[in-house]
């Protein structure tokens, strides 16, 4: 039977849609490359250098575009358990990277909770290159395409800036809490040993906007730390870890990060 449209030349015939395709050696190559930034169009030039050309890849950009990318969303799927624990209990987020595990010492974020018995519920976490606000911005967002697009009400963090911006960008709705437990321990290395006390008694007070300044101030001055930079700088975040001002707020009885770093402690021994 004679064809009524010209067949394509031999050279021509691997970019066919029905003969093209990424082979598994190939896309785990580019699917490592891809994981420290390297982007799509330099991957498929490197592996064409090393095929021999374009002409004898099989594969097009596209092709290994769209492979990495259904890589990445099968990489989405997480344990059931830990998406059903987070529709119930996750509108209290906590918000951890203070841990450092493998020989390079990178972060691993912990993403967790407490449920109906005020037990730890660990609904994510991930081993991170670098502690940037898009390297915390794409987590979030992972994280919460994972979750089906629930967003948490209120976020507890341990008080990095990075981490900080990045909630605001990608969760900009939801209540943020500094670390009770890292506050103190800065406090501690910031100021004296009086003012600690103070600082306590400012923090957990249940009191009006004008009762905290007084409270505040007073022991400020008593202190001679008026002038001290991190004190001021302290201040200016006290919507974000005195009772005063997050009354109202929900956080599960949670005002630390301490129950995600204590199953961190605890993967350490």
């Amino acid at each position: 039977m004679d064809h009524n449209y010209q067949l394509a030349n031999q050279e021509f015939v691997q970019f066919l849609r029905s003969h093209r395709s990424v082979n598994p050696a190939d896309l785990e190559h580019a699917i490592l490359m891809h994981g420290v930034g390297i982007r799509i169009p330099q991957i498929v030039d490197l592996q064409a250098y090393q095929a021999g050309g374009h002409n004898k890849m099989g594969y097009t950009e596209k092709d290994l575009r769209n492979a990495v990318d259904q890589f990445h969303r099968n990489a989405l799927e997480v344990d059931s358990q830990s998406r059903l624990d987070y529709q119930y209990f996750g509108d209290v987020l906590v918000f951890d990277s203070t841990y450092r595990t493998n020989a390079y010492r990178k972060p691993l974020v912990i993403l967790a909770g407490v449920n109906h018995h005020y037990v730890t519920t660990i609904f994510g976490c991930a081993l991170i290159a670098d502690e940037t606000e898009d390297t915390y911005k794409w987590v979030l967002e992972t994280f919460l395409e994972a979750m089906e697009k629930k967003t948490p009400i209120s976020v507890v963090i341990d008080g990095d800036g990075a981490m900080r911006n990045a909630i605001k960008a990608v969760i900009p709705y939801a209540c943020h809490r500094l670390c009770a437990w890292h506050l103190k321990r800065n406090v501690v290395a910031n100021t004296n040993k009086g003012f600690v006390l103070d600082f306590d008694v400012a923090m957990d007070m249940f009191c009006s906007h004008e009762e905290f300044e007084r409270r505040w101030h007073l022991p400020v001055e008593k202190h001679n730390l008026k002038d001290n930079q991190w004190v001021v700088d302290l201040y200016n975040k006290r919507e974000k870890w005195a009772a005063a001002f997050l009354r109202g707020h929900f956080f599960a009885g949670m005002k630390s990060t301490q129950r995600s770093e204590q199953l961190n402690a605890t993967a350490h021994k």
